[in-house]
């Protein structure tokens, strides 16, 4: 069913799709079609999240590592992942490839970033970066004011 896209050729995408997710039951067998999903190489996004919802972090951040594009929601999710394995230094080299690249809202990953600034006590690159966060199109400066506060 995967491998032929759900038969949307035929217009049975919606009850196709809704099928093939009824016939997994057990956590290992949704891995397995999440595995599916993921050699497919058109539904790599959906098996990301099941990875993620059935504790296979590893195989979600590849994925993610592999899917950096110009949304945030990659590079966000990410700079997570990193931040809470204690990978710091790679967390936030990973928020700043997002501020460059990504053309979308950049609020999520300028709320990371001032968090990280602020915890680790650093106030010249937290000045910095509210002073970048205002400035931008792409950034909610009122949903970052309300995420994190002043030093």
């Amino acid at each position: 069913m995967v491998s032929h896209g759900y038969y949307d050729c035929y217009g049975c995408y919606d009850p196709v799709k809704e099928l093939a997710e009824k016939l997994f039951i057990t956590p290992e067998e949704i891995l397995e079609y999440a595995d599916i999903l993921n050699e497919s190489g058109h539904y790599a996004r959906e098996a990301a999240d099941l990875y993620r919802q059935y504790g296979r972090t590893d195989k979600c951040v590849r994925y993610l590592e592999t899917h950096l594009d110009r949304t945030s929601r990659e590079y966000i999710e990410l700079a997570q992942y990193y931040y809470h394995d204690g990978n710091e230094a790679d967390a936030r080299k990973i928020a700043e490839q997002g501020l460059e690249k990504c053309k979308d809202d950049l609020t999520e990953l300028f709320i990371f970033m001032l968090q990280d600034a602020k915890s680790c006590k650093d106030e010249e690159r937290y000045k910095k970066l509210y002073a970048s966060a205002k400035r931008r199109k792409k950034a909610d400066i009122v949903r970052i004011n309300e995420k994190v506060m002043f030093l």
